[in-house]
């Protein structure tokens, strides 16, 4: 298969649509003899935090000599992102080659009279396939939406299973209150498997964890609270459980995910200079991200209410007082009228962007929805590209001035790529 064939094969299957269940991964992982189950898996969910956990723990396996499989989604920039060994993501020519074979069981399947498997679903298998092909002696698989009847959700005996915070997202699919949410991602809680769960913000949210470990006889765990020691634009010092450590992701929510990687590690018996050289080598991208330094420039990619808060707190603790040059676009089946309204008052302005993605918002529609929420007629200027809005923003910028962009993880990775290519003298230093 060909790297062109190998596209196309996933374009027409994501236009097949999305279908939960776990029916066909099962069938397509059987058919390629279950290889998942070969390798040892930390398997994550949660509604936010789940893929910076999940950067956290892969760089702390890395460092204690484990040959890591990582597999997370959405990508921010290459789509060979969302499967890595080692930090390291598939090449195009290992791509064709494990994809060819997933078609080709595909194929069969379709032969046989069984549903065609998911877009979601063969990239899963893909993965699996790759980091089983490669020998990897651990994965750490973050879910896509849920848990309970995710693709990933194909794993039967995890050494751990993590769950990060609960808030409101995808509701249609995963119900309409924080219960109900929480019983989905609950679903990756195994029989006699110990379950690591975040702080939450209801306790009926904690109980529903709890009430499922203790249904499979699975040791609970809480993460370790995080204390902070000192936090500028060069990183955050904290300590979790005894240890000193030093982040370089500069979110304020990131002290408690790196709290998750390190409670993890523990359990997992890894040693403390492991976990050291893990949380100080972790990067991941477009998580309030510094992409330069004049005028100041972060990504995040802040999706949700949730989102919108933690980076809400963030800038206000990183800049008290400042306002913010948003560049912002939103996926139309998120709740982002309430997201604007927490990030409105640090507003400056906003241009907007309209996400490649058929669920975006159109950036015409999402700034008029600003100006009418504001009571002004200008506060948010629509774009045709993301292009022209770091253009318009940069030039509406003084070099005092700060410029973030939030809304979706579907166009932070060109933003990255547009910022951080420009002149050297605007890059971050």
């Amino acid at each position: 298969m060909t790297k062109e064939e190998m596209l196309s094969f996933i374009d027409e299957t994501r236009a097949r649509g999305s279908r939960l269940g776990l029916s066909r991964i099962m069938e397509l992982m059987e058919r390629l003899s279950n290889v998942h189950d070969l390798i040892p898996a930390i398997h994550i969910a949660g509604t936010n935090g789940k893929g910076s956990v999940s950067a956290y723990l892969s760089s702390i396996l890395m460092a204690a000599g484990k040959k890591t499989g990582l597999f997370t989604s959405p990508a921010i920039g290459s789509e060979n992102e969302r499967i890595r060994i080692d930090n390291v993501p598939i090449t195009d020519d290992e791509a064709a080659e494990v994809f060819s074979d997933v078609k080709a069981v595909c194929d069969e399947m379709e032969k046989a009279g069984a549903e065609h498997p998911t877009e979601f679903e063969i990239v899963t298998a893909a993965a699996f396939l790759f980091f089983y092909r490669k020998g990897c002696d651990i994965m750490v698989l973050e879910t896509g939406m849920g848990g309970r009847l995710d693709s990933t959700n194909v794993i039967k005996k995890p050494l751990l299973s993590i769950i990060t915070s609960i808030s409101f997202d995808h509701t249609a699919f995963l119900g309409n209150t924080l219960s109900d949410i929480a019983a989905e991602k609950a679903g990756i809680i195994k029989e006699n498997c110990p379950v690591l769960v975040q702080k939450q913000s209801e306790d009926a949210v904690t109980d529903v964890f709890k009430r499922k470990a203790s249904l499979l006889n699975a040791k609970f765990h809480e993460v370790k609270t995080p204390f902070l020691i000192s936090r500028d634009l060069s990183g955050q010092s904290f300590s979790v459980d005894g240890l000193s450590l030093k982040t370089s992701l500069l979110g304020t929510y990131q002290l408690q995910n790196a709290a998750t990687a390190v409670s993890a590690a523990r359990l997992l018996s890894i040693p403390d200079d492991a976990i050291r050289r893990g949380i100080e080598d972790t990067r991941w991208e477009a998580r309030f991200e510094l992409l330069r330094r004049d005028p100041l420039f972060f990504c995040d990619g802040g999706h949700n209410i949730e989102g919108a808060k933690v980076l809400y707190e963030s800038l206000t603790t990183y800049f008290p007082g400042k306002k913010v040059i948003f560049i912002s676009g939103v996926l139309k089946d998120k709740d982002y009228e309430r997201m604007y309204k927490i990030m409105l008052p640090l507003a400056k302005c906003f241009f907007t962007v309209t996400p490649k993605s058929e669920r975006a918002l159109d950036a015409v529609e999402l700034a008029a929805l600003i100006n009418k929420k504001a009571g002004l007629e200008d506060l948010a200027t629509p774009c045709s590209s993301v292009s022209e809005a770091i253009d318009l923003a940069l030039k509406k910028a003084d070099r005092e001035d700060l410029i973030c962009s939030f809304g979706s993880l579907y166009f932070q990775g060109e933003i990255r790529r547009i910022v951080l290519s420009q002149d050297t003298n605007l890059s971050r230093s």
